[in-house]
């Protein structure tokens, strides 16, 4: 005496059909990332940003210019968001940043301040560019956040106006 249990009345679908479903899927997802990626990126050009440098520069005397971006949220399960006049200047979106403008008559040299590439720490906070992206991306010269202070002292030896936008005393 066995007992048959009834058919299920659901059909199931064979593993090829799930498979092509799942490619399909993915393929999607790819695609509509990979749009949108680029969308976002293609918004404002890196030639907008030097733009608004260069203005920025015409605008204020000769001297050191530095603008802070925003540091690591503090607790950490606060999301981040960049300082306005930082990301507005420069486009770039990580913490611990800062732009420096050496600006001299019609001279002008601009110095990105970001913290190293660190795969360890990267698993939880994200991707940094690091010093060495900093150029092919953004155009400027990279240097390493940690230096910001010794590379500002040693600018202000020799010009002697420094313009500050962010706050300083969270930073230096």
């Amino acid at each position: 005496p066995h007992h048959h249990l009834p058919e299920s009345p659901v059909r199931r679908p064979s593993t090829l059909s799930l498979l092509q479903r799942t490619a399909t899927l993915a393929a999607g997802a790819a695609l509509l990332f990979a749009a949108s990626a680029g969308s976002l990126a293609a918004q404002i050009a890196q030639s907008e940003f030097a733009e608004r440098r260069a203005a920025l520069a015409s605008a204020l005397p000769d001297g050191v210019i530095l603008v802070l971006g925003a540091g690591e949220p503090n607790p950490d399960f606060v999301p981040f968001h960049q300082h306005p006049q930082f990301r507005y200047l420069t486009g770039f979106d990580e913490p611990g940043s800062a732009l420096v403008i050496v600006k001299a008559g019609d001279s002008r040299r601009e110095l990105l301040f970001v913290r190293p590439k660190d795969p360890a720490a990267e698993v939880w906070n994200g991707a940094r560019l690091g010093v060495d992206g900093v150029r092919g991306t953004l155009g400027m010269d990279g240097r390493n956040a940690s230096v910001l202070r010794t590379v500002v002292d040693s600018l202000l030896a020799q010009h002697k106006t420094l313009h500050v936008l962010g706050d300083i005393g969270a930073r230096m």
